[in-house]
């Protein structure tokens, strides 16, 4: 394989090698997919993603901790048990994460409400996000929203959405929007996390990484 080839293939690789997510035999059959359409050597593509992954998984040995990606695991974990969907690396994209995310829900069909479901919001961050964990300085972008209402709004709001007044309606989305996010960002900065937000619903939640040490899939080199 070419010289320019082999470079070209370990800048495609390199983001998700760091970013942890993805099983060597997804990254070797990338490699194959990149080595035909450059008329490379798939053999010598292959080759080449597992003495990457070899350099990573040695690097690996030496980590203190699990760092950022630690931190943020816990802080999912407590959203999660606060009724907040919490993805990583989910989907490909933004677009196709927010058409997925209402299917990762736990039913609850013991609720004696219309909201039939165990978590009321969600936040995640996808494939294309995950990939930015490899620049010089990591900023990691959170989507968020929620499912239904937030509970802490007033009931007049509520009733008035219950009755069919699209006002109210627009109004406790907007509200449960800017209280999920103030949430998420006080989980987040109890776990030590870097968080910067513009206090706007409008805006993403964006953590700045320092240390992102996630452990690659545990399977054998093929």
């Amino acid at each position: 394989m070419r010289a320019a080839n082999l470079t070209d293939l370990r800048q495609m690789i390199m983001p998700r090698l760091v970013a942890g997510f993805s099983e060597l035999g997804d990254l070797e059959s990338d490699a194959r997919d990149w080595a035909e359409d450059t008329d490379g050597s798939p053999d010598d593509a292959v080759a080449a993603v597992q003495d990457m992954w070899a350099v990573r998984a040695a690097e690996e040995r030496d980590w203190p901790d699990a760092g950022d990606y630690g931190r943020l695991r816990a802080a999912f974990d407590d959203l999660d048990g606060i009724g907040v969907l919490a993805r990583m690396n989910f989907a490909c994209c933004a677009r196709c994460a927010n058409a997925r995310i209402d299917e990762e829900r736990t039913p609850a069909p013991e609720r004696a409400d219309w909201y039939k479901f165990r978590e009321w919001a969600y936040v995640f961050f996808d494939e294309q996000d995950a990939e930015h964990l490899a620049d010089d300085e990591p900023r990691l972008h959170l989507t968020y929203n929620g499912f239904r209402p937030h509970e802490s709004l007033p009931a007049a709001v509520l009733d008035a959405m219950s009755d069919g007044d699209a006002d109210a309606e627009h109004l406790a989305y907007e509200q449960t929007e800017t209280l999920l996010a103030e949430q998420i960002v006080e989980v987040l900065r109890k776990h030590d996390l870097d968080v910067e937000w513009s206090g706007s619903r409008f805006d993403p939640l964006v953590v700045r990484i320092t240390a992102w040490r996630k452990p690659l899939p545990q399977n054998a080199m093929s």
